[in-house]
């Protein structure tokens, strides 16, 4: 019986290991040789939800709410960053995200892409691509934002 019990374990183990896994969006880029990674998940930003300080003049609770995490990659390494960058472009295109917002300046770029519906105003599945040079950065944030929460509405 407690073999039977183990193996269960064991299996439910493995199972929530595949399952959270196959919630993180860039966990192969997060591999690769040169590139550093952060993964913030549910239960942190569950945390940043109860800070009562204002970032920015915006209460986090109301954006965080519907976060459900965030991946950071970045490299500085030359011949790392356009590999990473195309593996993301592909992974943007697969998503069918949107170029929200762009901005360039002196070499330095920073794309916002997401879903956004038709009407309403949460964005869904946000990236942020920042180039500075060979530095590229990437930022990940799966869930849903409202913008009324962030522009303090």
């Amino acid at each position: 019986m407690k073999k039977l019990i183990i193996l269960i374990l064991a299996v439910a183990g493995m199972a929530l290991a595949c399952s959270a896994q196959s919630d993180r969006l860039f966990a192969s880029l997060a591999d690769m040789k040169g590139v550093q990674s952060v993964y913030v998940g549910k239960a942190a930003l569950r945390f940043a939800k109860n800070v009562d300080v204002p970032v920015g003049g915006v209460e986090l609770g109301g954006i965080v709410d519907d976060i459900e995490s965030i991946e950071i990659l970045q490299s500085e390494a030359p011949d790392v960053a356009p590999r990473l960058e195309k593996e993301v472009h592909a992974i943007i295109d697969r998503l069918k995200l949107d170029i929200i917002m762009e901005a360039r300046e002196d070499g330095e770029s920073v794309v916002i892409y997401g879903r956004v519906p038709e009407s309403g105003d949460v964005l869904k599945s946000i990236v942020i691509e920042s180039r500075d040079g060979s530095e590229y950065c990437i930022v990940f944030i799966r869930g849903s934002v409202r913008m009324s929460a962030v522009m303090g509405d």
